[in-house]
C-alpha cells in the first residue's frame, strides 16, 4: 500500500487534471498492489516443487503472459476480472 500511495503522490499534479481522478487514483492503487504480489510470487515459483518444470517455465513468460496464466491458473480468476485487475482487453488476456 506505501509504494501505491508514492506513485498516487508521485503523479499527483497530472492526476489533477483527470476527468475522474478517484477512479485514476484506484487504478494505480490496484496496479501497484497487483504488482507487487504478482512479483512476489514469481520470486518464489522457482523453488516451488514440480516434477514436469511448470513453475520454472512460468518464471520465463513475458509479464502479460505471466500476468495472465497466473491470475487464470493459479488464482482462478476469470477473463473479465483479469482484464479488469490488468487493464488489458479480455481478447488480451484470452490470448495470452
Amino acid at each position: 500500500m506505501h509504494r501505491a500511495f508514492i506513485e498516487i503522490k508521485r503523479q499527483w499534479d497530472s492526476l489533477l487534471t483527470e476527468p475522474d481522478l478517484p477512479e485514476q487514483a484506484w487504478n494505480i492503487m490496484r496496479r501497484t498492489v497487483l504488482d507487487e504480489v504478482l512479483g512476489t510470487f514469481r520470486e518464489s515459483l522457482p523453488f516451488m516443487d514440480s516434477d514436469i518444470g511448470l513453475y520454472p517455465a512460468m518464471c520465463k513468460l513475458s509479464p502479460r503472459q505471466y500476468d495472465a496464466v497466473v491470475l487464470k491458473a493459479i488464482g482462478k480468476y476469470d477473463t473479465k476480472h483479469i482484464a479488469w485487475y490488468r487493464p488489458h482487453p479480455p481478447s488480451t488476456v484470452t490470448h495470452h
